[in-house]
């Protein structure tokens, strides 16, 4: 072997930007097992990860056929390997991310472009993007110094003309500029005067027509929104005709998951990401999260239809029939697990754990031993335990599989005869995957908050994109297989379902208190199941913590705005499951939360047995604790959790100032509020210019913390 002697690169093995790349190098070893670590190296406006590539002389001769002499050819022929640089993109400005897409990008950085059209949203605008792009075109026209140069220039051209076109491709929506269609028109110009690309060009031009046709059909149907609206009414008197013990569970567990399955596929999966995630209650909050809003609002629909069904469903209720309701909707989730809709599956399974229907014991006494053994398996498939590891497993196992396993807790497996009696004809219907997406926003959350935007010199961190891009693809996957399903839409049952009344969070426990009085069971019966609710996914429940709603109008109210979180000091305890999950295998754990409607929400699961979480992110490393921000001057200002990281640097000013941004008050002056941390019989005060990282209370599971107004 040979190896061609290497000059050092300008190294930065001190103040490296606090970042996490060591999981990016490990996939990348994996991945390509001729590659090994170097060290970085370090721009004026950059940072790469830079590597030793072995490249094998087989290919190399090929190459230089042309250019080399036989003699030279039979010299070279006893030599294996050459070793090479090879340089990864960590961190930079935007445009040395537009200077980076080039040929060697494209051999070595492969997913690179489409790391970036992902993820661009949460460091710049599409305007400068395409402006930064169209430039570097440009500047790639000027003059060359020879062949070789220009050939270089051309290739990288190509390059750049392929991360157009793979935007068009994959982000059309991100051109739909009505009625002007402003940086459609400017790439349309720039292909025709200045690339001479016809083939690009083409497409753009297609992609406007497109958009044109589609305003104006969209304008027709708004025309006949009164007709549409008043043959929706006829059918809504059918539609009410339908009663839910009447309707075979195979058919709602259908209706339920090819709603689900359409809106999961709408889903936009940039809008997952923590940075545009954490703009949802902004003035374009709706337009920025609206199709991640749309799944969430249907699973707190279904959840809450449960609730409404099984306390509400007639005036002469007995506890014989809420245990038949109890029934009827655990066959519905095990039908739709079969279908391997594990959102329903779940919405309904947290429902019947809803503390209002968990409680009535005398109505659980009528649901007989099999269906108990259902809706146990299925609780403890959902459990929380170990970060989710059961779903998650059965979810990569199944979702992209022709069929459903049906797998159970741990080995067990739900029984096939049961399978194959209630669905004689499942085995021969390839099915599709709809997943549970608080898994993926849980995720990329804990990520937004765990990797900073942007590096000390004020770099783009975009090893935390690189990262960020591995959920979002999973997401892109399962959405591919949400098109297999081959259930045809009940339109009767969409509008029945659509138009239900749903009971609130205080009437639901008023009435369960009504029908029971005594029925809260002993906290010995309670076991540990999918105990967490749904709407604020930046705040972590792993104990005891009260989920308080400011009234709405209607179930649909989702503004997480509205939601409270205080942690609990009281021994009740319920469930609302939800668009919740855990991180896993990043080093990052936790919990998220969502509710809608007027609420006052126990959640609690059994503490686990670590301490709370600990990121190795800085030298001595930080704590990811959850904060609220107290302040009497601003009754609007609701109490909701979010998430800091506080390293062990940080003094109490420091930290105040983080939590004051956080919440949108960066001009207040720290010296005027207090920190605590919130235990569980009382809140301790942190004096001013304590290290808080030493500072802080670590028996708990979780760090709660309260800036206050003094």
């Amino acid at each position: 072997q040979r190896h061609d002697s290497l000059s050092n690169p300008v190294l930065s093995h001190h103040n490296r930007p606090t970042m996490n790349g060591t999981s990016a190098r490990n996939d990348r070893f994996s991945s390509s097992p001729n590659l090994k670590y170097f060290g970085e190296k370090k721009d004026s406006e950059a940072l790469y990860d830079v590597y030793l590539k072995r490249i094998h002389y087989s290919t190399l001769v090929k190459d230089l056929q042309h250019s080399l002499s036989e003699e030279e050819l039979n010299n070279m022929s006893h030599m294996q390997w050459h070793t090479c640089k090879v340089y990864y993109f960590k961190a930079g400005t935007v445009e040395k991310i537009i200077n980076y897409i080039g040929p060697k990008q494209q051999e070595n950085d492969p997913s690179f472009i489409n790391i970036l059209l992902c993820t661009y949203k949460t460091f710049t605008t599409k305007e400068e993007l395409v402006d930064l792009i169209l430039t570097r075109y440009r500047q790639l026209n000027s003059n060359h110094k020879n062949e070789e140069e220009k050939e270089i220039a051309e290739e990288t051209q190509k390059c750049l003309r392929t991360c157009i076109y793979s935007w068009i491709e994959q982000y059309p929506a991100d051109f739909d500029q009505h009625p002007n269609y402003l940086l459609l028109n400017k790439l349309i110009d720039f292909g025709r005067n200045v690339m001479e690309n016809n083939k690009l060009t083409d497409r753009l031009v297609t992609c406007e027509e497109e958009f044109k046709s589609s305003h104006r059909r969209s304008g027709s149907v708004n025309e006949d929104d009164d007709e549409s609206d008043s043959s929706s009414n006829c059918g809504s008197a059918s539609s009410q005709s339908l009663d839910f013990l009447s309707m075979p569970a195979v058919n709602f567990a259908e209706q339920l998951t090819i709603l689900d399955a359409e809106l999961f596929r709408k889903v936009i999966p940039h809008q997952c990401l923590g940075g545009i995630w954490a703009k949802r209650n902004k003035d374009d909050g709706n337009e920025l999260t609206g199709s991640v809003t749309a799944t969430i609002k249907q699973f707190n629909r279904v959840l809450f239809y449960v609730v409404t069904t099984v306390l509400n469903y007639s005036n002469n209720s007995t506890p014989h029939l809420r245990g038949k309701i109890i029934s009827k909707w655990i066959d519905i989730a095990q039908e739709c697990r079969m279908l391997k809709n594990f959102s329903s599956s779940k919405a309904i399974i947290s429902g019947l754990n809803f503390s209002p229907i968990y409680r009535l014991k005398k109505s659980w006494q009528a649901v007989n031993k099999d269906k108990m053994e259902v809706f146990e398996d299925l609780t403890a498939l959902f459990s929380e335990e170990n970060n989710q590891k059961l779903s998650r497993d059965v979810l990569w196992k199944e979702g992209t599989a022709k069929f459903s396993e049906v797998t159970g807790s741990g080995s067990k497996k739900l029984s096939i005869r049961k399978r194959r009696r209630s669905r004689p004809e499942l085995p021969m219907t390839p099915q599709g995957t709809v997943p549970y997406l608080g898994t993926f926003l849980t995720d990329l959350t804990m990520l937004d908050t765990a990797n900073p935007d942007r590096t000390e010199e004020k770099l783009i961190n975009f090893e935390k994109k690189r990262r960020e891009f591995e959920v979002i693809a999973k997401v892109k996957l399962l959405q591919a297989t949400a098109k297999n399903y081959m259930i045809t839409p009940d339109k009767e049952f969409r509008r029945w379902f659509l138009s239900l009344d749903m009971l609130t969070e205080d009437e639901s426990f008023s009435i369960s208190t009504d029908i029971e009085k005594d029925g809260t069971p002993k906290a010995k019966e309670r076991k540990s199941r999918v105990l967490h609710t749904v709407k604020n996914l930046f705040g972590s429940v792993s104990n005891s913590v009260d989920v308080e709603l400011v009234p709405s109008e209607s179930i649909d109210s989702l503004d997480t705005e509205s939601i409270s979180l205080t942690p609990n000091k009281e021994s009740r305890r319920s469930s609302v499951g939800s668009v919740t999950s855990s991180s896993s295998g990043e080093g990052v754990t936790g919990t998220t939360t969502t509710t809608t409607n007027t609420t006052t929400v126990t959640t609690s699961t059994t503490p686990p047995a670590t301490s709370p979480m600990r990121l190795m992110s800085s030298p001595h490393g930080c704590y990811v604790v959850k904060v609220v921000f107290e302040n009497h001057n601003y009754n609007n200002i609701t109490k909701v959790y979010k998430s800091i990281a506080i390293n062990s640097q940080e003094r109490t000013n420091s930290v105040i100032q983080k939590v004051l941004f956080k919440y949108g008050f960066q001009y207040e002056d720290p010296n005027s509020y207090e920190l605590l941390q919130s235990m569980d019989k009382k809140d301790v005060t942190i004096p001013k210019g304590t290290n808080v990282y030493y500072a802080l209370n670590t028996s708990q599971p979780e760090i709660y913390m309260i800036v206050r107004k003094i």
